[in-house]
């Protein structure tokens, strides 16, 4: 908008070119993000909290759930999932309530995150371990396997 476009309808997306004119604030009450490039993960952060629940960690041993306060901890060192299960299960309502959601106005029938875990995870783990770990070894990088 500001550049003189204008959105698809189809975007998850709200207009912040007034605030930014105006200086205003403008935010959601959450933020959803997700990825299935390196791993199989999707993430929401709300209030000061950040979940990541990890569908398919891709070689890099992230537990299942992790949950972070981003104001105490901006750099994410100490894991609040196990001591904070309602905080775990207000995260994870959030991402079935905002998955649901977009899959009622989506043309498609499918969730794209589902479809990289129907095809064996992020691309470089499917089938390709061995010159995974070679690359990473050739790049003197840590390699533990957990099998």
């Amino acid at each position: 908008e500001l550049a003189g476009g204008r959105p698809s309808g189809r975007w998850d997306a709200e207009s912040f070119a007034d605030r930014y004119r105006d200086g205003g604030e403008l935010g959601r009450e959450q933020l959803v993000v997700s990825q299935g490039a390196w791993t199989a993960q999707r993430s929401v952060r709300w209030g000061d909290h950040l979940l990541i629940r990890t569908h398919h960690d891709a070689f890099h041993l992230y537990p299942e759930v992790m949950l972070f306060d981003v104001v105490a901890d901006p750099h994410e060192q100490h894991d609040l999932a196990p001591s904070s299960p309602e905080l775990v299960a207000d995260g994870l309502a959030r991402l079935a309530a905002w998955r649901d959601e977009q899959l009622s106005t989506s043309p498609h029938d499918i969730d794209p995150l589902d479809r990289v875990l129907a095809e064996g995870g992020p691309f470089h783990v499917r089938g390709e371990l061995p010159g995974y770990l070679e690359r990473l070894r050739a790049t003197e990088r840590d390699v533990r396997v957990v099998v």
